[in-house]
């Protein structure tokens, strides 16, 4: 169980980055009361292979944020703005993010990774 509450204590991490809601966390690792969301925040809960999946995704989209952005990026703000990269269409990443489906978060992830490979085409 110590291995997990590391796992839920890097996804709160990023959610405070990125500045989520609690109703934005529990919608990403799909847990669907505000008590259960509560045992996960203390480490009383055994995580589902589902969810530390969707942790490590969150945690990917993360540090494609911070190639794309820098450390010290604005990444709450980038991922609210509607992005205009081919992948994303125009969509904010946090409604992809927030709709917990594996395939959204894949997608985010991947927009933001040939995003990085357009800008370092510019800088060469």
């Amino acid at each position: 169980m110590k291995k997990q509450s590391h796992v839920a204590k890097l996804f709160l991490d990023i959610a405070a980055r990125w500045e989520l809601s609690e109703d934005e966390q529990m919608k990403i690792l799909g847990i669907g009361s505000a008590v259960n969301f509560q045992k996960f925040k203390s480490g009383q809960v055994k995580l589902s292979d589902g969810i530390i999946r969707k942790i490590f995704a969150v945690d990917a989209i993360n540090e494609a944020l911070k190639a794309l952005l820098s450390e010290e990026g604005d990444f709450a703000g980038w991922i609210r703005k509607k992005q205009d990269c081919e992948m994303l269409c125009g969509k904010r990443p946090t409604d992809l993010i927030c709709s917990g489906e594996w395939e959204n978060l894949c997608l985010v992830r991947h927009g933001i990774a040939r995003e990085c490979g357009r800008r370092m085409d510019y800088e060469y």
